[in-house]
């Protein structure tokens, strides 16, 4: 008899999305926990206000980790784990010690990254009404922000993405690389994760290829359009870029 790859009896097996802010993670995941043999856990589970820290109040983010890593029914089972969640206690040893795969996701575009994040903080703070994610078309905003603020933060992603990124490389733990750029296929509003990508997915994970659509809708548009002064933000990125 063949291989069944849809023998759901055995153990899962465990694999990671380590993503920085921004960066396509949550779409990712969406995306994941369609596949029939994934069990992709959608949002941040190791978040400190997530449903599952909220209603597992004293259990270690490691052990919520462990948890959403060994689901039953599936032949993978995952979740995403931020950048600072990665260093939450036990949560990178454990990683390290099982050799779980990590899939980690950046963004090609720094500053469109960059500056999502500060709309989001903005949104966070109350100073303006834009959602963090949504099902729905999103209107645009008109927002002006501080070219000194996109630098700060735009060195701050940097920085971060690189320091985790040389740990990740030296982990052990088999890794793929990908980009938002390269799951979304560079189109505005994709209906499905981009087939390249997904194939290469699929094969990391070790399950078969399936189509994977995408329900959530893009909430930033285009940053000339947004950001009042679109112009004097980009120059002061490129000037710190030339240093």
């Amino acid at each position: 008899m063949g291989r069944v790859e849809n023998d759901l009896t055995k153990a899962s097996r465990p694999a990671v999305i380590i993503t920085g802010p921004r960066t396509g993670g949550t779409l990712l995941t969406h995306a994941l926990s369609n596949h029939p043999f994934i069990g992709c856990v959608r949002g941040e589970p190791l978040h400190a206000l997530s449903t599952w820290r909220m209603n597992l109040y004293g259990v270690e983010p490691v052990k919520i980790l462990q948890i959403c890593t060994s689901l039953e029914g599936y032949l993978i089972s995952m979740c995403k784990v931020a950048y600072e969640q990665a260093w939450y206690r036990g949560v990178w040893e454990y990683l390290i010690k099982a050799k779980i795969p990590i899939l980690h996701l950046t963004r090609q575009d720094v500053l469109a990254q960059t500056v999502s994040f500060l709309l989001n903080k903005l949104a966070r703070d109350g100073t303006i009404t834009h959602p963090q994610h949504s099902f729905q078309a999103v209107a645009p905003v008109k927002v002006e922000l501080s070219p000194d603020a996109v630098v700060r933060h735009y060195a701050w992603i940097v920085r971060k993405r690189n320091q985790v990124w040389d740990k990740i490389k030296h982990s052990g733990c088999p890794v793929l690389q990908l980009t938002y750029e390269q799951i979304t296929g560079g189109i505005e509003e994709t209906q499905t994760l981009n087939a390249d990508a997904t194939r290469q997915i699929c094969k990391f994970l070790g399950v078969s290829m399936a189509s994977l659509p995408i329900s959530l809708k893009r909430v930033n548009r285009r940053l000339e359009d947004e950001i009042t002064n679109w112009g004097a933000v980009k120059g002061a990125v490129e000037k710190w870029q030339r240093k």
